[in-house]
C-alpha cells in the first residue's frame, strides 16, 4: 500500500485534495518531474472530471488516446508536472501553477508546443552541446544557449522553436517561494536573486532560481486562465 499510495493528509500541499474525505491517493511514479512538483496522470483525470475513480481512469486510459506531451501513455501513476500539456480526446490542458503554487491545469488550445527551462548543459562530442532541461529531457543544440534561459519547443518532435533569454524584460511566472504562481515581468538580476513586476503593477524580490522565463514582452503560450 505504501509505494502505490499516499496518506492524503501529508500529500503533497501543491495538490488541491479534500484530505479527510479518504485516506489514500495515488503516488506518481518515479519520472521526469519529482514527487514535489507532479502528481499522478490518474490524480489528473478525476480532478478534471474524466473519471470518479481510479478504476474509471484506468478503463479510460485502455479505450481512449491519453496524450502526454505528443505521446500515448497508459499509465494511470505516470507524473504530470508543470508546463506538461495533456491531451484527452479533443481536449488538451497545461499543467502549470497557481495560487501559492497550487498544481492546477488550464484548456489550452496550442498543446503542441511546450516550454523547458534550461538548467544546465555539458559538452558532447562532435562540438555539440546536450541542454538538460526541466522536464528531465535531454536535447542537443548547437546555439548559445545558457542556463536559465527557456525553449520553445515543438511536440513531440522536439524541435527547438525558439529560445527565451533570461533577461531584464523576460515574462515570467515564478515556480517556487511564496510566490509561486505569480505571472510578471522580469525587471532587474541582482546576483542569486531578481526582482520583478507582477500583472497589477506591485514590485518583489525572489531567488533566481524560482524564475522560469516563458516569454519576451508577452509569454509565448497560455498560461493563465483568462
Amino acid at each position: 500500500m505504501g509505494r502505490n499510495h499516499l496518506k492524503r493528509n501529508v500529500a503533497n500541499k501543491r495538490w488541491v485534495l479534500l484530505r479527510k474525505e479518504y485516506k489514500f491517493v495515488l503516488r506518481p511514479n518515479a519520472g521526469k518531474h519529482s514527487i514535489r512538483d507532479s502528481v499522478p496522470l490518474g490524480y489528473f483525470l478525476k480532478y478534471l472530471g474524466f473519471a470518479n475513480t481510479t478504476r474509471e481512469a484506468k478503463k479510460l486510459l485502455l479505450l481512449t488516446d491519453v496524450l502526454i506531451d505528443g505521446r500515448k501513455v497508459k499509465d494511470v501513476k505516470c507524473p504530470v508536472g508543470f508546463m506538461d500539456s495533456i491531451v484527452v480526446g479533443q481536449k488538451a490542458f497545461r499543467c502549470l501553477f497557481g495560487n501559492k503554487g497550487r498544481i492546477i491545469f488550464i484548456e489550452v488550445d496550442d498543446s503542441d508546443k511546450k516550454i523547458c527551462k534550461v538548467l544546465n548543459k555539458v559538452k558532447v562530442k562532435g562540438g555539440k552541446t546536450q541542454l538538460n532541461l526541466s522536464d528531465g529531457r535531454n536535447i542537443l543544440s548547437e546555439d548559445d544557449v545558457k542556463v536559465g534561459d527557456s525553449l520553445l519547443l515543438e511536440l513531440p518532435s522536439q524541435k527547438i522553436v525558439k529560445r527565451l533569454q533570461f533577461k531584464e524584460g523576460a515574462s515570467i511566472v515564478l515556480i517556487g517561494g511564496k510566490y509561486g504562481g505569480v505571472v510578471g515581468k522580469l525587471t532587474k538580476i541582482l546576483d542569486d536573486h531578481i526582482f520583478f513586476k507582477d500583472e497589477e503593477g506591485a514590485e518583489f524580490s525572489t531567488l533566481k532560481d524560482y524564475a522560469f522565463v516563458v516569454g519576451g514582452e508577452n509569454p509565448e503560450l497560455k498560461i493563465k486562465i483568462k
